[in-house]
């Protein structure tokens, strides 16, 4: 079994990606998330973490985009992760959530307009929602703040001192 031990994390604004890992990035969002090839070039703008296994295969891609959150009154990043089913392993996905947050929160001290006050993100997965059912997820501290009107889970992590 994989461990997050056998991953490597690359944040994609401080490293350009290669003509290669563009196309790893397109196979995987197409070709295993399914995703149309519009949506997935929409996406490509809003990437901000990769996963690779240890030969560099990309296998795990986040985005971000940012965006008010009413629930709370507050600008947020929104966030979404793609895991190919190959190569899911135990809390690579928390691995994920975390090293962005931890990113977004020290580019969210620069800003000084519509200031995000941490990392939101939206659950339709049923059986992460049956399974994951913590008001506060360890790992992450994302917090479970309510439902949207289709019934997936709304959960943040706010950053050390956001102000709401």
């Amino acid at each position: 079994m994989k461990s997050v031990a056998d991953f490597s994390f690359d944040w994609v604004p401080d490293n350009p990606l290669s003509a290669e890992d563009n196309q790893q990035i397109m196979h995987l969002w197409t070709e295993r998330a399914g995703l149309k090839v519009t949506e997935a070039n929409r996406r490509q703008q809003e990437l901000v973490l990769i996963t690779r296994e240890r030969s560099g295969k990309i296998v795990g891609l986040a985005t971000v985009y940012k965006a008010r959150l009413e629930q709370i009154h507050n600008w947020v990043y929104f966030y979404r992760c793609f895991i190919d089913p190959d190569f899911r392993a135990p809390a690579l996905d928390t691995q994920m959530l975390y090293k962005t947050k931890m990113k977004l929160e020290a580019k969210s001290q620069a800003d000084t307009e519509s200031k995000c006050v941490g990392v939101a993100i939206i659950i339709q997965n049923e059986m992460i929602k049956h399974l994951w059912n913590q008001a506060v997820w360890p790992g992450t501290e994302m917090i479970f703040i309510g439902c949207t009107a289709e019934g997936n889970h709304i959960r943040i992590g706010y950053f050390k001192n956001a102000v709401i």
